[in-house]
């Protein structure tokens, strides 16, 4: 299993010849929004994830088909590979194994912590509350949920609180000055997986 984590200030971005390299329908989802930024999030997404799929599966990028499952969840027509891929502010982060897996991220912030109560069990809202940094041990919480639900492809459309996060034993999860990122895997490869920044 592989992470990549790409802060978008610090990479030397094509984003126009990267934009040329996506199916239409997807160009056309991309155009819809109206902030450049989000734009050039996804285009980069689109990228990294043609780039780290040619890498894992010795394939050339132009020979890189996606396919939606009916959630919307991206496959690459054709290979036997795993990925996902999250952004958060300034962030774009990918995963990619011979296994399900699942990957979030999460810029530091405060949040609104009655938040926690719509998503969150008992278990996971005792940890919150007994956590000297409530915001950091809610965003912890919060990316394995959507990490473990993107892996398994239905996102967030199911009823969060039904995953314990302080039960489940294969996440990953990276903290640093500036997000919180957690990586689940079907299989336990807690110490197999290396990342790349970019």
């Amino acid at each position: 299993m592989k992470v990549y984590i790409c802060k978008k200030s610090n990479i030397n971005a094509d984003y126009a010849k990267w934009e040329t390299q996506i199916d239409r329908t997807k160009k056309e989802r991309i155009n819809r929004h109206k902030e450049k930024s989000r734009r050039e999030t996804l285009i980069l997404s689109d990228h990294l994830a043609k780039f780290a799929i040619s890498k894992y599966c010795g394939v050339s990028e132009e020979d890189i088909e996606f396919r939606y499952n009916s959630l919307g969840k991206p496959l690459a027509l054709g290979l036997d590979v795993h990925f996902n891929i999250s952004h958060s502010g300034d962030y774009v982060v990918l995963v990619i194994s011979d296994n399900p897996c699942g990957i979030d991220i999460e810029v530091i912030r405060e949040v609104n912590l009655n938040t926690a109560k719509r998503f969150c069990n008992q278990n996971e809202l005792e940890l919150i509350e007994n956590s000297s940094d409530k915001h950091i041990e809610f965003l912890k919480i919060w990316t394995k949920k959507e990490a473990y639900f993107k892996s398994v492809g239905c996102g967030i459309a199911t009823e969060l609180k039904l995953l314990d996060t302080t039960k489940e034993i294969y996440f990953n999860t990276i903290i640093n000055d500036d997000y919180v990122l957690t990586i689940y895997s079907s299989e336990n490869e807690r110490n197999e997986f290396y990342y790349d920044e970019c």
